[in-house]
């Protein structure tokens, strides 16, 4: 299992500022929306990088860890010494039994050629007795493949024969380790295969990977290419990916008409994230006139699809009234579920509905967990939130210190209010 530092990519006499760099460029290499196909993978990943930058941004923390580490290399290394003296001590013990094993392994000898005898005959006549009867059976040759997953045995064959699904099938299997070691090379390799050959997903699960410089030297231009021939295909997770660089110019020329036309065709597809990113279109006016009736509809269909954050952003306009007629209570149903699902956005905005008592009964020690699960999972205004309940000695015993660790934490975070009450607490001399 990997080490904190090794999580980050940092050695262990990285500087705090190394350490607030390394967190940034992981999360964002594996923030879920890069993949689309394997949220599962992200979010796993998201989880192990939030744990290992809040310990290791936190000194305390992070020397508590660093003897952790120490004491647990030193154990290891007595461990070894420990077995040499134990490997001295049998060398005695191995020569008195030896005698008296070679006794019981003559034994053993005799008893062998006894059963070996034996087995024969009873081999012979029962040939003798099916030669009689005549049949006509072949006999089914097994093989013996303990330890081999044999899913991956079958993919792996049927790929060969330009079974392109297989292909595809298998690729994620080596990008994820599962059944198989994990070799990211490999799948770009059998992605590639499978593209070749008309398999739409296997280009956009090829796209993102030249998308992150994942297994492949990052390319942007070829990301693309590969989510068009997956859109054109027929893959609504590629035409999400196509509509999502044309809204940020990021491989393309930037075009935010051209990005509504991809995320429709996502929606229309199925996909229900291109569902959000066109209500969030048609609720900023952004590439499309300004509908924020048909943001509540797209938003539904994402939620009811049981995409969270379609229900996270629904329970935006419910709360403000927002191209729905206002329903706090509505709200805090729609942000619980949101939360529920991994959406630390719509953990942060519940915890703001506890916290003020807004369609839900006031319990300020509930907005404490859900702010923290928030900044957990990486929601700049989660740390915000949480560092004011801690400043404040809101819900919990005060402490300006952490609460000026959280505001550094959600200004690195690109949070305005994070970075206002850092400089604050700063002046107030808080460390």
């Amino acid at each position: 299992m990997k080490n904190y530092y090794e999580i980050l990519g940092l050695s262990k006499n990285a500087t705090q500022e190394e350490i607030k760099k390394a967190y940034r460029v992981y999360a964002s290499k594996f923030h879920p929306d890069k993949y689309p196909e394997n949220t599962k993978f992200a979010e796993d990943m998201m989880k192990q990088i939030n744990i290992a930058f809040e310990t290791l941004s936190d000194p305390l923390r992070k020397k508590s860890y660093d003897e952790w580490l120490e004491l647990n290399s030193s154990r290891e290394t007595n461990s070894d010494t420990e077995e040499k003296d134990n490997k001295e001590d049998n060398k005695e013990n191995q020569k008195e039994n030896q005698k008296e094993n070679n006794k019981k392994e003559e034994l053993k000898n005799y008893s062998k050629i006894i059963s070996g005898v034996v087995f024969l005959i009873i081999a012979i006549l029962l040939i003798i007795i099916f030669q009689t009867k005549g049949t006509n059976n072949e006999q089914v040759v097994t093989k013996d493949t303990s330890g081999v997953n044999d899913e991956s045995i079958h993919l792996e064959k049927d790929c060969k024969n330009n079974n392109f699904e297989s292909c595809r099938k298998l690729g994620l299997m080596y990008f994820n380790g599962e059944g198989v070691r994990q070799d990211k090379f490999k799948a770009v390799e059998l992605y590639t295969k499978a593209c070749d050959g008309g398999n739409a997903i296997g280009c956009s699960n090829l796209g993102v990977m030249y998308d992150n410089g994942d297994g492949v030297r990052q390319d942007k231009f070829k990301a693309v290419e590969l989510f068009t021939k997956a859109c054109n295909g027929g893959n609504a997770a590629g035409c999400n990916n196509l509509g999502l660089r044309y809204s940020t110019g990021d491989g393309v020329r930037q075009d935010k008409f051209k990005a509504v036309e991809f995320f429709t065709k996502a929606c229309n597809g199925g996909y229900a994230k291109g569902c959000i990113n066109l209500g969030v279109r048609y609720q900023n006016g952004d590439g499309v006139r300004q509908d924020k009736f048909k943001a509540v509809e797209l938003y539904t269909k994402a939620c009811d699809s049981g995409i969270a954050g379609g229900c996270s952003n629904l329970g935006v306009m419910y709360q403000n009234g927002d191209g729905v007629r206002q329903d706090k209570f509505k709200a805090v149903e729609l942000y619980t579920k949101a939360c529920d699902g991994g959406i630390a956005g719509g953990c942060s905005n519940l915890g703001v509905m506890y916290q003020n008592g807004d369609g839900v009964r006031q319990d300020k020690f509930k907005a404490f967990e859900l702010f923290t699960k928030a900044c957990d999972g990486g929601n700049a205004g989660g740390c915000s939130n949480l560092g004011v309940m801690y400043s404040n000695g809101e819900g919990i015993r005060q402490d300006k210190s952490k609460a000026l660790q959280l505001f550094g934490k959600a200004c690195d975070m690109k949070s305005e209010d994070g970075c206002k009450n850092y400089v604050i607490l700063k002046n107030q001399g808080i460390k």
